[in-house]
């Protein structure tokens, strides 16, 4: 049986082609997660929890968020949430649920019965919250901190 002979350049080929093939059989690496530290201040009760979303464009207010919301225990003064996400653009909406019926309280003619606040100070305007452009940041890959400021419009 007659012995093939590669020369080195042909047998790097050869491997790196085989290295990439594996790649795509195995899958594509992971990708890198940036860290976002979310600090929720001015809570005025322990009553409920806290409730926050991070939201990307194509989902800004909407309950289809990927796991990208988290629930605490509300405390007096601040609580902390962390996330792990792809560097990119997002925004951010929390509320104190101090019921603790899961939902954002409102009376008859809208007026918020419990704390919210949204990312970058966005500001509710005639009864309607910002836009994500006014609510978003840039999370670079390096990581971010984001605080967020609850406003009550009523006693808490």
């Amino acid at each position: 049986m007659p012995r093939l002979c590669y020369s080195r350049q042909v047998r790097a080929k050869i491997f790196a082609g085989a290295v990439a093939g594996l790649a795509l059989v195995l899958g594509a690496p992971a990708t890198h997660a940036a860290p976002l530290t979310v600090v929720v201040d001015n809570i005025c009760s322990d009553k409920g929890e806290i409730d926050l979303t991070v939201y990307v464009a194509a989902d800004w207010l909407s309950t289809h968020t990927d796991g990208r919301d988290r629930h605490l225990p509300a405390r007096v003064g601040s609580v902390t949430f962390h996330f792990d996400l792809p560097p990119g653009t997002y925004a951010v909406a929390t509320f104190h649920d101090a019921n603790g019926n899961g939902n954002f309280d409102t009376n008859l003619v809208g007026w918020p019965l419990e704390g919210f606040a949204f990312s970058n100070n966005a500001h509710v305007s005639f009864f309607h919250p910002p836009s994500f452009a006014a609510a978003s940041f840039t999370l670079p890959p390096e990581g971010a901190t984001e605080t967020l400021h609850l406003d009550y419009w009523s006693k808490c």
